[in-house]
C-alpha cells in the first residue's frame, strides 16, 4: 500500500470514529452530529478514489453500469444481509416485529428512496448509506463521461455551480419536515457530494503541486482546515449549532482529503500522530465491516449492560469498540479468504 493511500485510509478511520462516536450519545461529550460530517468524508471519498490519479484526457470510458454496480454491491451485500438477519433476531426476540414491505427495503437497500424517518432508519440506521453505494456505483461512468466533458477548462465553473446549487438546495428546504431526508439522506442530492469528491480526484495533481510550492497557500490551508474541524467538532457537543452549520460538512471533507495528500509537508511527528497513524489506518481498512455492525453491537451491549444494572458509560464505550474491531476483523478475514478461495477455483475451470 503506498504512503498516499495509507494517509486516505487514516483519514477514512477518522470518519468512523466520528459515526462510531456520533452513535455512543450514553458519553455527554460525544454530539449525534458528528456523524454528518463522518458521513460527509466517506461520500466524498468515494468519489475522490474513483479518479484519483486520472487525468481528464485518461479518464475510463469502459466501465459499463449496471456490471459495475453488481459488483460493487457483491463486496458489500453479504455482511448487510447477515447483520440485518441479526437485528431482526434481536427485534424478535424482545418483542419487536417489522412490516414485511419495511424488511423488502432493507434488503434491496432501497430504503433512502423513501422520505419516511421509521422506513430509511430501519432496522439498525446505518445501512440508509447502502443506497448510496450502489446508486453511485451505478452512475459513474456516467459521471465519469460528464467529468470529461466538462474538462480542466470549465472545472472551476462547474466546481462553483455545485456549490451554488447545494447552497440554495439546503436553504430552500431547511424549514421543512423533510429536511433531514433531503439534505442529508437524499441519494440524488449526496450524488453532488461524490461528484465534487470526483473533481478533486481528477485535479489532486494540479492542487498538490500548487500547494507544495507555495507556502503561504499550504499554510492557510492547514490552518484553515485544521481550525474549522475541531471548531466544529468541539462546538456541536457543547452547544446546539444553527442548521446551516450542515454547510461546512462537504468543504471540509474536500479540505481534509486534501491535506491527507499532501502529509509529506508535515513534520515526522505529526505524520506519525494523525496522517500515518497506524490505528487510523488499521481502522480505515475495516471501516466498512465496522459501519455495519458497530450499531447492532452497540444495541446489544447496551441492552445487556442495562441488564445487569451496569452504568459505567466508560466501560460500554470500549466493551462495544472492542466487539465491534473484533467481529469486523474477523468477517474481514473471513470474507478474503473466501474470496480467495472463490477465486481459486474460478481460475482453474476456466
Amino acid at each position: 500500500m503506498t504512503k498516499r493511500i495509507q494517509s486516505l485510509q487514516s483519514l477514512r478511520g477518522i470518519g468512523f470514529l466520528l459515526i462510531f462516536c456520533s452513535h455512543c450519545t450514553f458519553i455527554d461529550f460525544f454530539s449525534s452530529a458528528w456523524g454528518g460530517t463522518g458521513v460527509s468524508i466517506f461520500v466524498v471519498l468515494s468519489g475522490f478514489v474513483v479518479t484519483l490519479g486520472y487525468g481528464y484526457e485518461d479518464l475510463r470510458s469502459d466501465l459499463k453500469a449496471v456490471p459495475y454496480m453488481l459488483k460493487r454491491v457483491s463486496k458489500i451485500f453479504p455482511l448487510h444481509i447477515v447483520m440485518l438477519c441479526v437485528r431482526l433476531l434481536f427485534d424478535h426476540l424482545h418483542g419487536i416485529e417489522t412490516s414485511g414491505t419495511v424488511i423488502f427495503l432493507n434488503i434491496t437497500m432501497l430504503k433512502s428512496f423513501i422520505p419516511v424517518r421509521d422506513v430509511y432508519y430501519s432496522l439498525g440506521g446505518v445501512t440508509w448509506y447502502l443506497t448510496l453505494i450502489w446508486i453511485f456505483a451505478l452512475l459513474t461512468p456516467l459521471l465519469l463521461k460528464l467529468l470529461k466533458k466538462i474538462g480542466k477548462r470549465y472545472t472551476l465553473f462547474a466546481f462553483v455551480l455545485i456549490i451554488l446549487f447545494r447552497a440554495v438546495w439546503i436553504f430552500y428546504w431547511h424549514t421543512s419536515d423533510n429536511f433531514q431526508w433531503m439534505s442529508y439522506i437524499n441519494p440524488f442530492f449526496r450524488t453532488t457530494d461524490y461528484f465534487l469528491g470526483m473533481m478533486l480526484g481528477v485535479n489532486i495533481n494540479t492542487i498538490k503541486e500548487t500547494i507544495e510550492n507555495t507556502k503561504m497557500a499550504y499554510a492557510i490551508l492547514s490552518g484553515v482546515v485544521w481550525g474549522t474541524f475541531l471548531f466544529y467538532i468541539v462546538s456541536l457537543s457543547i452547544t446546539d449549532m444553527p442548521w446551516y452549520h450542515i454547510y461546512l460538512r462537504t468543504p471540509l471533507s474536500l479540505g481534509l482529503i486534501i491535506l491527507f495528500m499532501c502529509f509529506n509537508r508535515f513534520g515526522a511527528l505529526i505524520r506519525t500522530l494523525v496522517y500515518e497513524n497506524k490505528l487510523l489506518i488499521y481502522i480505515g481498512n475495516i471501516s466498512f465491516e465496522l459501519f455495519l455492525i458497530h450499531i447492532h453491537v452497540r444495541n446489544i451491549v447496551n441492552y445487556e449492560f442495562s441488564r445487569m444494572d451496569i452504568n459505567n458509560s466508560v466501560v460500554l464505550l470500549f466493551v462495544v469498540f472492542g466487539v465491534s474491531v473484533g467481529l469486523a476483523q474477523l468477517y474481514s478475514y473471513v470474507d478474503r479468504k473466501v474470496r480467495k478461495t472463490i477465486y481459486i477455483k474460478r481460475k482453474r475451470q476456466g
